[in-house]
């Protein structure tokens, strides 16, 4: 083959297609799977336990609730963080079920229609022309995709997750979180790799923009 014809996209357009199949493969196959086998899980959805790792913060003079021993090592007044603290249920709600899967879905939502996308974008750019200027179009869309997806699934998760805490703790005890702490931890949320990587592909998609007109105006004055 000479190297006029190989298609310059390789091997990241290979690459694009196969990770969408096994993408779409195991969301298939994890689905089929699930409904049929009990010991199997997917998102969440089919596991036997729901469990959750709350954050804890708390001052030292205070809070001796299940945790005798903690006081003695810090000064008072010191705000201690107590990780790795699981909180599991054998036989878990509805409600609690749904809390968990939701805190696994939006991101995997989220990056298989990132990849899509992109599958998107590499058929315009054979089809068309890595010059074409639907392919800067498309790459704002893989761009704004990551920013406000992100946010929005992170946000949706580490919502889920506050909420499903509350679920497993006493009502207005220290693990207890709230409706206004719920909204918080969904708010406040920042994903910043993806909020990066979607500027950055902004910036790119810009930059091939002008890239594109600048190319089209030379092509007018030949």
């Amino acid at each position: 083959m000479s190297r006029a014809s190989r298609n310059p996209l390789q091997p990241f357009s290979f690459a694009v297609r196969f990770i969408l199949a096994l993408l779409v493969i195991s969301t298939v196959s994890g689905v089929l799977y699930t409904a049929f086998n009990d010991r199997t899980s997917f998102l969440g959805v089919g596991d036997t336990a729901v469990c959750t790792t709350p954050e804890l913060r708390f001052a030292g003079n205070e809070y001796d609730k299940g945790l005798t021993g903690y006081r003695k090592l810090v000064q008072p007044d010191t705000m201690l963080l107590v990780k790795n603290l699981q909180m599991c249920d054998d036989t878990p709600s509805m409600t609690q079920r749904v809390l968990y899967s939701m805190t696994q879905a939006p991101g995997f939502l989220l990056y298989f229609t990132v990849f899509f996308l992109f599958f998107r974008l590499l058929r315009t750019a054979e089809t068309d022309s890595p010059f074409s200027p639907l392919v800067a179009v498309r790459l704002r869309v893989i761009g704004w995709t990551l920013i406000a997806g992100g946010y929005l699934a992170h946000a949706i998760q580490d919502g889920m997750d506050a909420a499903l805490v509350d679920t497993f703790a006493v009502s207005d005890d220290i693990l207890h979180n709230g409706i206004g702490i719920i909204l918080l931890e969904g708010v406040l949320t920042l994903p910043l790799t993806d909020l990066l990587t979607g500027l950055g592909l902004l910036t790119i998609a810009r930059v091939m923009q002008v890239g594109t007109r600048m190319r089209e105006d030379l092509a007018g004055v030949v």
